[in-house]
């Protein structure tokens, strides 16, 4: 009976300290983030700012930052309301369509390619790669936009 405990001891410690399966974890952890970034997207285009002014602590950090085309636009997480009404009076109503997601677990980063079509101007092709804190919150968003031409 000792050995079989032994046995299912070493078992457990064993399955509970693989690093395959936390690295697993991780991965659909930020795979996770990555779609909740891609919603509250696609709730900023479609609605009203109350509607999403409010999801905005939850999902970024404080001192998250946004690079677009390699130019800093916003430099903290209290700028973020201020910029999305500008991003909307410019655009219009958006909606997008995720093409790829691919994540980097050992760097707290994903990066989604989507489709980004708005009503005001034309429609592109973004890239943004974004960098998790340990909290799943995102401290860098980092995008490159490229027109979509239409055929």
């Amino acid at each position: 009976m000792k050995k079989i405990l032994q046995y299912l001891l070493i078992l457990i410690a064993c399955t509970g300290f693989n690093p395959d399966c936390r690295a697993d974890k991780n991965v659909e952890i930020l795979k996770a983030a990555a779609g909740h970034y891609i919603e509250f997207l696609k709730l900023v285009g479609k609605s009203e700012e109350k509607a999403y002014l409010t999801r905005i602590p939850e999902l970024f950090a404080p001192d998250c930052k946004v690079v677009v085309n390699g130019k800093t636009v916003v430099s903290s997480r209290d700028d973020f309301g201020s910029h999305f009404n500008r991003l909307k009076k410019k655009m219009g109503t958006w909606t997008i369509d995720t093409l790829d997601t691919i994540i980097s677990a050992e760097d707290r980063a994903s990066v989604v390619r989507y489709v980004y079509k708005t009503s005001k101007k034309k429609t592109f092709i973004i890239i943004v790669i974004l960098r998790y804190d340990p909290k799943e919150q995102i401290t860098e968003i980092n995008e490159v936009y490229n027109s979509l031409k239409s055929k």
